[in-house]
This record gives C-alpha cells, structure tokens and sequence, in this order.
C-alpha cells in the first residue's frame, strides 16, 4: 500500500509518503500467522521523521464465519 501524502505542517506544505505491506502465512487450515509492517509517514526530521510500525500475530478460525485474533506491535 504505498502512498503520497501532501500535508501540512504549521503554515507550509510538504509531501510525505506512506507504505504498508503484510505477509500472511497459513500454518493449518484454521490457523493463520502475519508479520506487518506499516509507515503512516515517511518525511525528514524537519517534519517529524518516519512514523512507523511492525506488528505480528496469528487468527483462529472458529467457523466460516467467525475467527479470534491476537497481535503484538513494535514501534
């Protein structure tokens, strides 16, 4: 999911980008693990730097219909 943001910050404009990717993995047919890795902002210092996060977890499938999940997140 990446992405070009055109924001403000104070009085100026500037442009920043964002990006977002997961990788998922099936393990049994009603369990699935994911590893997550997001960028809300991608700027310089001078406009609060990157602003980011990875986060992981797995779903169980308790019917076709219904499913838990858990996940932890970093940063």
């Amino acid at each position: 999911m990446p992405g070009i943001l055109y924001d403000r910050d104070d009085d100026e404009r500037f442009v920043s980008g964002i990006f977002g990717a997961v990788v998922g993995r099936g393990l049994t047919d009603s369990v699935r693990a994911f590893v997550e890795i997001a960028f809300e902002q991608i700027a310089g210092d001078q406009r609060g730097g990157n602003v980011g996060y990875v986060d992981f977890g797995g779903t169980f499938l308790l019917n076709p219909r219904w499913q838990l999940d858990a996940a932890a997140a970093m940063g």
